[in-house]
């Protein structure tokens, strides 16, 4: 009797430690997410400033709140640049789609009419939001293989232990 007590307080045990590591692993950072995420918020801001005002890209880089810019770059190098182009030279990027928009958009992103600026800007904000999306998706089908595996391993350890 005490024995099958013991045994059904350590399965009890497993799986709670179970659960509790399944909410912690869920509750990481998402480095990645978050770089997304700040360009995605750099480029709504540069599109409604050069729609809205027409303000050129030194203005806006200039007006740029210095934690957005911090979110882009990832890891800190140096101080917080001011143009798009030493921003993209100094992030280090967590995604190679990400990379690929956001190099592209500061080459051409400063040159040309307020139009063609406009233009760009859209493209390169509908860009950057499949990246986005295309991440959190990837992101949700890692966390059902690892719930799966967490939990697959606490039923195992209860079997043994039974």
């Amino acid at each position: 009797m005490v024995g099958a007590v013991c045994k059904l307080m350590g399965a009890g045990l497993v799986l709670f430690f179970s659960w509790v590591c399944r909410r912690r692993l869920s509750a990481c950072t998402d480095p990645a997410g978050e770089q997304i995420d700040g360009y995605l918020s750099l480029f709504g801001v540069i599109r409604r400033r050069i729609t809205y005002e027409r303000v050129s890209m030194a203005e806006i880089m200039a007006g740029c709140d210095s934690l957005l810019l911090r979110a882009c770059m990832g890891e800190e190098k140096g101080g917080i640049p001011r143009d798009l182009s030493s921003l993209v030279g100094r992030t280090v990027f967590r995604s190679e789609a990400l990379a690929a928009v956001v190099t592209e958009a500061a080459e051409r992103l400063g040159r040309g009419y307020h139009d063609e600026q406009v233009a760009a800007c859209d493209r390169y904000f509908s860009a950057i939001e499949t990246v986005a999306k295309t991440h959190r998706q990837e992101r949700q089908k890692s966390g059902t293989v690892r719930d799966t595996l967490i939990g697959t391993a606490a039923a195992a350890i209860v079997l043994l232990l039974w």
